[in-house]
């Protein structure tokens, strides 16, 4: 039940964000036929160790919640759709992945609160890769 509830949070909020920053952007459809990104139990990332949980807290919500209302052009992000995929690192942070196919592969976001300032980082292919992605902090 909380499960349900935390999902409906964060579909009204990001729903919320897209509406208040005006166009969203849309996807590149699908064309060439690229997996789907595969989503490891855990994974080491610059000597942190990151495990999947299996949902998101009434906190992550509103932490997601504030980030998106700080940055909403993220919320602009066709990425940003769903529930996004939840990793846990002792001792508080979080990571958030969201990836879709495209026509150039797949294509992922990662909003990573709780060590230090929040981050955003994306690119394509694999995320848990040493030379993956793009960071910008906030």
């Amino acid at each position: 039940m909380e499960r349900v509830r935390a999902c409906g949070i964060v579909c009204l909020v990001v729903g919320a964000a897209v509406s208040v920053a005006g166009c969203s952007q849309h996807a590149e459809p699908l064309s060439n036929g690229a997996d789907p990104l595969e989503f490891a139990a855990s994974f080491q990332k610059d000597g942190v160790t990151w495990t999947k949980v299996p949902e998101m807290t009434e906190a992550d919500v509103r932490q997601l919640s504030e980030y998106f209302r700080r940055n909403p052009s993220v919320a602009e992000n066709s990425l940003v759709a769903g529930d996004p995929v939840v990793y846990a690192a002792e001792p508080k942070g979080r990571r958030f992945y969201w990836s879709a196919a495209t026509i150039e592969g797949v294509e992922w976001l990662c909003i990573e609160i709780g060590r230090g300032p929040v981050r955003m980082i994306d690119g394509r292919g694999d995320p848990f890769g040493d030379a993956a992605g793009h960071a910008e902090g906030s």
